[in-house]
């Protein structure tokens, strides 16, 4: 094969320590109101409901 062919690929890879917390603490934030609704359904919700 001929060096015409031939292609260079350039890949930088980006360390910041400060998008990657605020990231963690984002999704952190996020389960924990999760949890909190959840544990709002099954305590105060699911009761209402009429069982058998």
């Amino acid at each position: 094969m001929s060096d015409d062919f031939k292609r260079e690929e350039k890949v930088e890879k980006r360390e910041e320590p400060g998008r990657v917390g605020a990231t963690l603490i984002k999704y952190g934030f996020i389960t924990i109101i999760t949890l909190i609704i959840l544990y709002f359904i099954a305590n105060y919700l699911i009761p209402l409901i009429p069982g058998q």
